[in-house]
């Protein structure tokens, strides 16, 4: 959490054969996070602000400091559960505890630190195994609210705000940014991951939120947090303090990123495409094609032997259509082909190997 949570802030697949191959490959939902559930560490943590002992995890601006607890910690508040919370751990022994912003009630978030004015937020980064793809993808992970909030260290009280505001960014490196706000962060990278019009204010329970995204490619990090305009945050508040400030901390728990074309349907611009799995196929494991085309478009999907006699068609007007090889071809190289109403063309070949 932000230092000023704990007492000042100025303190603070398929394998590809020969010619054969689809050109496009079905996506597997494989989670791409290293360490996603916040258990393997390097060292079990001994205080507040050590997201560096958890495996894959950092801090992403220099104003925050993002929690990292486990059952392992030696001193409270790093063991589970301590004083900053009761919340157990979703899966196995860790989670990351974060203040994602903070404001002064009524709602201003802007903050005088002694030298300059600041929006205090608080982030941090999750590492992934590969570099994106330029493919749809899902990102889930799992949140719950702190039933432990601002502390101003004269025994202020407990100034919480519950929001809805939880956003991430897609990183080509782990390098800390100043402030997790406009101009340091491109506002129009910003995904959010929830966005309903109400607030998540469970302290008892882990509430799930996901979103569909599309990564231009190459990314090999990401960062969490609250990084949309003050304008579209929702503010809850509750407890109190005698400086009025608050903060909305929350418990983040099991991460997960993978990639899926069927999720996120209509929602992306893309390229039609056919993806082919079981090739070579054969009558006990035929192959099987997966046609996606573009909302309010039509296709037709045609199959051909080497000769360049039609095999069997298929009018395509879903988004997404499995079509199964008809059984008892002869052996060899078959081709197919997509055309669309929208003028796009996919064609591939596939080989039939034997009975």
């Amino acid at each position: 959490m932000y230092r000023i949570m704990k007492r000042s802030l100025l303190n603070s697949l398929y394998s590809c054969i020969a010619c054969f191959s689809a050109p496009f490959v079905v996506s597997t939902q494989v989670n791409l996070i290293i360490n996603p559930n916040c258990d393997v560490y390097d060292t079990c943590p001994e205080t507040t602000g050590q997201i560096t002992r958890a495996i894959g995890w950092t801090s992403y601006d220099s104003w925050g400091t993002p929690d990292y607890f486990n059952i392992c910690g030696v001193n409270p508040p790093a063991t589970i559960p301590s004083y900053l919370g009761y919340q157990l751990p979703l899966s196995n022994g860790g989670y990351i505890n974060s203040a994602i912003f903070s404001a002064h009630k009524p709602a201003n978030f802007i903050f005088w630190t002694g030298s300059e004015n600041i929006q205090s937020r608080e982030s941090f980064i999750g590492t992934l195994n590969d570099p994106l793809r330029a493919v749809p993808h899902i990102i889930e992970f799992y949140v719950s609210f702190g039933n432990i909030g601002f502390d101003d260290g004269f025994g202020g009280g407990d100034g919480r705000i519950a929001t809805n505001a939880f956003d991430m960014l897609l990183l080509n490196s782990n390098s800390l940014v100043y402030n997790s706000v406009s101009p340091y962060i491109n506002s129009t990278d910003v995904i959010k991951v929830y966005n309903e019009n109400s607030v998540i204010n469970d302290t008892l329970n882990w509430i799930k939120l996901s979103t569909c995204f599309l990564p231009k490619g190459g990314e090999t990090f990401f960062a969490i947090g609250s990084f949309r305009d003050t304008t579209q945050i929702l503010l809850e508040y509750s407890g109190a303090t005698l400086t009025n400030q608050y903060v909305a901390g929350y418990y983040f728990d099991n991460f997960s990123i993978f990639e899926c074309d069927t999720c996120c349907l209509g929602e992306f611009p893309y390229e039609d495409h056919v993806s082919v799995s079981s090739n070579p196929g054969t009558d006990n494991n035929p192959t099987t094609f997966s046609v996606l085309i573009n909302p309010n478009t039509t296709g037709l999907f045609s199959i051909f032997d080497s000769a360049g006699r039609l095999i069997e068609k298929h009018e395509i007007s879903e988004l997404l259509t499995t079509i199964l090889l008809k059984k008892d071809l002869a052996v060899g190289i078959y081709h197919y082909e997509l055309s669309t109403s929208n003028g796009i063309k996919d064609v591939g070949k596939i080989l039939v190997n034997s009975h």
